[in-house]
């Protein structure tokens, strides 16, 4: 399992949505966003787990994303499921090996 924790403004802030910091994400090796709002240029992101939240985790960052970008529910859960971008300036990331 490959998890995330945030600091910083970017860890406040999830964890007052989440009322946590670290979460699942889908790799322990960061992708590349080639654009997110707010940034300019590629960013080197981890893509949150999805699968791996529980149902009040995941209610809880739609409605984040809908009040943060003005998107409705249905949008918000789109996106979602593409896997949500965090950035790997943001957070350190820890692996726990599976054995047998």
């Amino acid at each position: 399992m490959t998890q995330i924790t945030l600091f910083g403004e970017r860890g406040e802030e999830w964890e007052r949505i989440t009322g946590r910091r670290t979460f699942p994400v889908q790799s322990p090796i960061p992708c590349i966003a080639e654009s997110l709002p707010g940034r300019e240029g590629p960013q080197r992101v981890y893509l949150l787990d999805i699968e791996a939240l529980d149902i009040q985790t995941a209610k809880r960052i739609v409605n984040h994303l809908c009040a943060k970008f003005g998107l409705t529910g249905p949008e918000a859960a789109e996106e979602l499921s593409k896997g949500i971008p965090i950035l790997a300036e943001d957070c350190v990331v820890a692996t726990t090996p599976r054995w047998g």
